[in-house]
This record gives structure tokens, C-alpha cells and sequence, in this order.
């Protein structure tokens, strides 16, 4: 080393909850290195660089470096959750802030999966669809996170060929 490589911090993603106590259960968090303190990823520095890591706080185990954030967490979630790919896939969480739709959205999970996930910080698999696609850590009853699996967009419906013929 000649002292002038960027000093490399790792650290926990932002919005990525924390490893948790060594030997607790295990859990899932994400960890990216941070270059020289001036944040992760800007234009210019190397794509290798660009590294997303699985963690998990109870038994220390890392997951590969991964170039993206999704990868990373389903890594993790490989880990800690045995099975998760399994679970049943539940309708998109409700977007408001009024408790009513929250908690009946909440119970449906709860009622969906086994016993003790959710009190573990099971993952709680959604449906989504569109640009939403991102795994969203503490939204998930139990504070897991919300996994993102896509639903494919509808193809655009054809036109009878009776309603082409007049245009």
C-alpha cells in the first residue's frame, strides 16, 4: 500500500436495520462499503467497488459481495430464513397512514404465515407490480422486510379487427 488508496469503511446500508447482538438469531442487514467518506457509488469510481453484502449479526456470517442491493438481501435472507422463497405472496401493503387498512392488511399476513415468522422478522412477500421493486427493510409485520415479487405488467388489449376496419 502506498497510503494513497481511498480508505475503505464498511458499513450498514442506509435504511438497513442493525446486525442485531452477536449471538442473537440470526437476521438479515446489508452492509456497502464506504469510500474515503465521500459515500458510495458516485460517477467515477470503479464498479467493482459498487458492493453490497448480506450480514448477519448473530452468527457473523457474510454473504458474496453483490453489485446490487436486492441480490445482497436475498442472500440474507437465504440465510436466516430458510424457505422464505416459499412463503405465500400476499397483496401489496396498503399506501396510507390510517390504521384501519394497515391492521386489516396485517392480519391477513399474520393469518397467511406460520406461526413465530413474524416474530422472528420473517421476510413477507408482496405483489407488486410497475417500478416498485426494491426490497423495503421494517415495513413487514414483526419489522422484516416487505420482498418485492413482480407481477408482469397486462399486455395491451387488441382491438377487434371489426373496429380496425373502420379507422
Amino acid at each position: 500500500m502506498t497510503g494513497t488508496e481511498p480508505r475503505v469503511e464498511v458499513v450498514v446500508a442506509s435504511l438497513h436495520p442493525d446486525p442485531g447482538p452477536d449471538g442473537g438469531h440470526c437476521r438479515v442487514t446489508i452492509r456497502r462499503p464506504r469510500l474515503g467518506g465521500r459515500g458510495f457509488g458516485k460517477p467515477g469510481d470503479d464498479p467493482a467497488r459498487w458492493r453490497y453484502r448480506s450480514y448477519c449479526g448473530g452468527c457473523g456470517h457474510e454473504g458474496p459481495d453483490r453489485t446490487s442491493e436486492k441480490d445482497a438481501v436475498e442472500d440474507g435472507h437465504d440465510h436466516a430464513y430458510p424457505g422464505w422463497r416459499e412463503m405465500p405472496i400476499v397483496a401489496h401493503r396498503p399506501h396510507t397512514h390510517k390504521r384501519g387498512p394497515i391492521a386489516r392488511w396485517e392480519a391477513a399476513v399474520a393469518a397467511a404465515y406460520p406461526a413465530g415468522w413474524l416474530e422472528r422478522q420473517g421476510p413477507v412477500l408482496e405483489l407488486r407490480h410497475g417500478l416498485g421493486s426494491r426490497h423495503v427493510p421494517g415495513l413487514a409485520p414483526g419489522g422484516g422486510y416487505l420482498m418485492a415479487v413482480m407481477r408482469p405488467e397486462p399486455k395491451a388489449a387488441r382491438q377487434p379487427e371489426v373496429q380496425q376496419a373502420l379507422f
